[in-house]
This record gives structure tokens, sequence and C-alpha cells, in this order.
């Protein structure tokens, strides 16, 4: 199970990838906006990662 923290963290994410998905809707592609959608991928890639191998990745935390 995700903990609160993470949870939080995912939740963040997502509303950051809807936030920029609008945002490249409405204008042309702006590069702080496609950064911050790839960052927003990969820390969710991330967590959905670590949550299926927590066992390996305790150590980390």
């Amino acid at each position: 199970m995700l903990s609160g923290k993470n949870m939080h963290l995912l939740q963040f994410c997502y509303h950051r990838i809807i936030l920029a998905g609008q945002c490249l809707k409405s204008m042309p592609i702006s590069t702080v906006e496609t950064i911050s959608l790839g960052f927003s991928i990969l820390v969710i890639v991330f967590f959905v990662y670590r949550s299926k191998s927590i066992v390996n990745m305790d150590y980390l935390t």
C-alpha cells in the first residue's frame, strides 16, 4: 500500500499533468510545461515501480 505522503505526491503529479495538458491544448507547446509534464510522468513511474518492489527499495528511504 502507498503511504499518505506517496498518495499526496501522486495526486500532485496527476494535477500537474492535467494542468500541463490544458496548457498544451490552449497554447503552443511551452518548454517549461513540457519539462514539468515529463518530470511528473517520471515521478509517477518511479512511485509505481517503487510500490511494486517495496522490499528492494526500502533501504533508499
